[in-house]
């Protein structure tokens, strides 16, 4: 063996021997048929192989069971046989009945060969395309593509079908578990707005929810007091904002616990009367798990740090303040792309990752043109589609612009769990600057 193919086995690795296996296990039931045909192409290294794969499709396609004789007039038939390694590479393929058994060991195997090629792939056209000199911005925005696809290849070879059987079996467990009070089945947070609580158990991982207000209206507020809420209870939470810094949002909640104005708190004219609840609110923050990204919020950061918080904290609720100020790196033809992108992001992300993701979203004017300024789907600015990939779209909505202890309601048009609800009035709670479910504030 040269130093030139020795180098690109070790860069391009695959094994002829569990390629062989995982085709040789379709010959085993149409069960174990149906598994190779859903595989993908790029799983398999050796061009033969990907025919075969092909080949085992269309026959389940046809309806038709997978077995030597039926391969054999298949490529026969085409043509192909020769292409194939003749009958003697098929015999082979049958020779190997221990692969029915051993088929989702060796796929996985499979798996991990292909994302080794394909991150050596990878390496070579991030060289090329720095050399030619392509903007880095555009590099990274592909990197980051292409990363999401070369680790989505362990994902694909997973057992992705669940009968109505073990779904409905999955709903009893879950029930029961609720019923008999399991801390584990519970919902990943509450909103702490009891109506909300009762009306759809809470919000889970998974859950992508986006919720919208005119600018000044409380939106961030109120996801802030959610975080708190949640973090009394132990729950964790990681919150991207591009418009608040970390000490903005402490010092409008210890504002808010010690009774001290925020305009003191920020300009440092402190009474003597107020050290001991300002010391007392800060010693009282410094034990919740909410944890802020101090860093550029654009969707590459968003991926890979909330991955590391879930890893590291544990932490169950994403807040993202606001995606319209989110930043990706590919182009777009449009801001209502981007956004669009930006939500379909956040929603494979909730999914990926079990959480639940609160993407805070700017409105556009025409809420303003309405008698009452009453928002309603269609009002996210520079992307309805948005709205589409949400399980939920809540507003918090204020009758009077300027007054926020008044007339301000919570606006449910869309909700997968349950569908929408009427207006639940909120009251505005200065201990905990947010908003809380009217005649509920003692709650918490």
């Amino acid at each position: 063996m040269n130093d030139t193919t020795r180098d690109r086995e070790v860069l391009y690795p695959w094994s002829e021997d569990l390629e062989v296996a995982v085709l040789g296990s379709a010959f085993y039931g149409d069960g174990k048929a149906d598994r190779v045909a859903s595989l993908s192409d790029d799983l398999f290294y050796a061009s033969a192989h990907q025919e075969v794969l092909l080949a085992v499709r269309a026959l389940r396609s046809a309806g038709r069971s997978v077995d030597l004789m039926v391969l054999y007039e298949h490529f026969e038939r085409l043509g192909r046989l020769e292409q194939v390694g003749g009958y003697e590479a098929l015999s082979r393929m049958g020779d190997v009945a221990t692969s029915a058994l051993n088929a989702d060991d060796y796929i996985e195997r499979l798996a991990r060969l292909c994302q080794i090629r394909k991150l050596t792939e990878l390496d070579a056209e991030k060289r090329r395309r720095i050399l030619d000199g392509d903007d880095p911005e555009v590099v990274l925005g592909w990197l980051e593509q292409q990363v999401i696809e070369i680790r989505d290849v362990g994902g694909r070879i997973a057992d992705d079908f669940v009968d109505f059987g073990e779904a409905a079996e999955e709903v009893y467990r879950t029930a029961k578990a609720l019923h008999d009070g399991d801390e584990d089945a519970q919902a990943l947070a509450l909103t702490g707005l009891p109506t909300v609580d009762k009306d759809r158990g809470g919000v889970f991982g998974g859950e992508f929810i986006v919720l919208g207000a005119e600018t000044g209206h409380g939106k961030t507020a109120f996801a802030l007091g959610l975080a708190i809420r949640n973090a009394r209870r132990g729950v964790g939470s990681l919150i991207f904002s591009a418009e608040m810094k970390p000490e903005e949002n402490a010092r409008r909640y210890i504002a808010g616990q010690s009774g001290i104005p925020e305009g003191r708190l920020r300009s440092g004219r402190l009474r003597d009367v107020d050290w001991e609840p300002f010391f007392s609110a800060i010693t009282e923050s410094e034990g919740l798990p909410i944890h802020f990204f101090d860093g550029p919020v654009t969707l590459a950061s968003i991926r890979s740090k909330a991955a590391y918080a879930k890893s590291r904290f544990g932490i169950r609720l994403i807040i993202v303040d606001y995606i319209q100020l989110v930043r990706v790196a590919a182009r777009f033809d449009s801001r209502e792309q981007v956004v669009n992108h930006i939500g379909r992001s956040l929603k494979n992300l909730a999914a990926d990752l079990d959480v639940t993701i609160i993407g805070l979203s700017q409105l556009n004017d025409d809420p303003t043109k309405r008698k009452g300024r009453k928002p309603m789907m269609g009002d996210t600015r520079e992307s309805k589609a948005l709205e589409h990939h949400a399980n939920a779209v809540w507003f918090v909505w204020r009758k009077k612009k300027d007054t926020p202890e008044e007339e301000v309601f919570l606006r449910r048009p869309k909700d997968r769990v349950g569908g929408s609800k009427p207006d639940l009035p909120l009251a505005w709670h200065a201990r905990d600057a947010t908003y809380v479910e009217l005649d509920e504030d003692d709650q918490w």
